[in-house]
């Protein structure tokens, strides 16, 4: 874990894209692994990557590995509302609503696993940290917009 940790912290953006695929793959299925995270201190470098400077993919697998992250896992999600994620999980949604991501995968699956883990964390919980960030103002939109584009009824329950 901890390899996988440093290249999040000082990788390139290739390596830190890969880094966040390999630890979203170890974390599926297993609380040890999503506890090991934490104790190698990857739960702040893997949020640093929703930052809007971020390439979509990048954005979109870290909010893949925060989902898989946060399922089932009540004790961790306290963590990932700690670092700040919440409001970079609400800007990545919002980021997508303004520039008309809705019509683009690439984009829409980094929105669509965002709106996941805020789902996790209201379920853990952790729902003041979520309506103090802005997300039901921002999960709203998200709704009024996938119901009047064709094709795109129901994006985010996937």
């Amino acid at each position: 874990m901890v390899p996988l940790v440093r290249l999040l912290q000082a990788g390139d953006v290739d390596e830190k894209e890969l880094a966040a695929v390999a630890l979203g793959n170890l974390m599926e299925y297993s609380g040890p692994n999503k506890a090991a995270l934490v104790q190698a201190g990857g739960l702040g470098p893997l949020v640093e990557l929703l930052w809007r400077t971020g390439a979509a993919t990048t954005r979109s697998n870290a909010a893949a590995v925060l989902r898989t992250f946060t399922t089932n896992n009540k004790n961790g999600n306290v963590h990932v509302v700690r670092t700040g994620a919440v409001d970079l999980l609400v800007q990545l949604v919002l980021d997508g609503i303004e520039a008309g991501y809705l019509r683009h995968e690439q984009h829409r699956e980094g929105m669509r696993h965002a709106t996941a883990v805020l789902r996790n964390l209201a379920s853990s919980g952790h729902q003041m940290a979520i309506r103090n960030s802005g997300a039901v103002e921002a999960l709203t939109k998200v709704m009024r917009l996938s119901r009047s584009t064709d094709g795109l009824d129901g994006w985010f329950e996937r």
